[in-house]
C-alpha cells in the first residue's frame, strides 16, 4: 500500500510539475506576443512620425521653390530690359556714332548688376534627415542634388560678376578724373558723357558685360528655373 501512496505521489507531482511548465510556456509565449506587438506598434508610430515629417518638409521645400522661381523669373525680367539698352549701345548704334544720349540707363548699364539671392536653406531641409521611403523621399533627394548644382553655378557666375564689376570701377579710378564726381556725386559732367557714350573701350566691356550675364548666366539661370518649376510639379503631386 505505501508503494502504490509513494507511486501516485510522485505521478500527482509530475502532472502539477507538466501544468506548471505548461502555464509557464504560455505565460511566456503571452509576454513575447506582447512585445512584438508593443514592438509592431511602436514601429507603426515611428513610420507615422516619419511619414509626417517627411510631408512637412516636403510643403517647406514646395514653398521655397516657388518663392525662388518667382524671384529668378523677375530678375530675368530685369535683365530682360538691360538687354534691350545693350542692343541700343551694341547693335541699334552704329560704331561712328555716339549713343543717343536720350538712352538714359546706357551709361550705368555695368556699374551695378542685381544678382539672385539663392541660399542653401532646401539643401540643409533636407540633408541628414530620416524620411520616410519612397517617392516623396526619391523627389526630395533630386531636389536637393538639383540645387546644390544651382548653387555652383550661382556662385560661379556671381564671382565673375563681382570681379568684373571692381575691375571696371578700379580701371575708371585709375584712368579718369571724372570717376570720384561720378561715384560721390552722381554728377557725369563733358568727359564723363564722352566716355560712356562715345568711346569703343566703354562699348567693348558693354559687350563683355552682355556675354557673361545676359548670355551665359541668363541661360544657365533659365534653365535651372525651368527645371525647378518641374521639381515643383512632381511635389505637387506627391503632397
Amino acid at each position: 500500500m505505501r508503494i502504490f501512496n509513494a507511486l501516485r505521489f510522485e505521478l500527482l507531482g509530475k502532472s502539477k510539475l507538466g501544468r506548471y511548465l505548461l502555464y509557464a510556456l504560455g505565460e511566456t509565449i503571452l509576454v513575447v506576443i506582447g512585445i512584438l506587438i508593443a514592438l509592431w506598434v511602436n514601429r507603426k508610430n515611428e513610420e507615422s512620425k516619419r511619414i509626417d515629417e517627411t510631408e512637412v518638409v516636403g510643403q517647406m521645400v514646395l514653398e521655397q521653390m516657388r518663392k525662388d522661381v518667382k524671384e529668378i523669373e523677375s530678375l530675368l525680367n530685369d535683365w530682360d530690359d538691360e538687354r534691350k539698352v545693350a542692343d541700343t549701345i551694341l547693335r541699334f548704334t552704329r560704331k561712328d556714332e555716339p549713343i543717343p544720349k536720350t538712352c538714359q540707363d546706357c551709361s550705368d548699364l555695368i556699374i551695378g548688376v542685381s544678382l539672385p539671392t539663392l541660399t542653401d536653406r532646401i539643401p540643409k531641409t533636407i540633408v541628414g534627415k530620416s524620411f520616410h521611403k519612397g517617392d516623396l523621399l526619391d523627389a526630395l533627394v533630386d531636389v536637393e542634388y538639383h540645387y546644390l548644382e544651382g548653387l555652383k553655378m550661382v556662385a560661379f557666375n556671381e564671382n565673375a560678376m563681382v570681379t568684373f564689376t571692381l575691375e571696371n570701377l578700379k580701371y575708371w579710378q585709375d584712368n579718369f578724373s571724372w570717376f570720384s564726381d561720378l561715384m560721390a556725386r552722381g554728377r557725369c559732367q563733358d568727359d564723363c558723357l564722352e566716355y560712356f557714350f562715345e568711346s569703343e573701350d566703354y562699348r567693348n566691356r558693354v559687350a563683355f558685360y552682355e556675354l557673361i550675364l545676359l548670355e551665359i548666366y541668363y541661360e544657365q539661370l533659365d534653365e535651372f528655373k525651368e527645371n525647378t518649376k518641374r521639381y515643383i510639379e512632381r511635389l505637387e503631386a506627391l503632397l
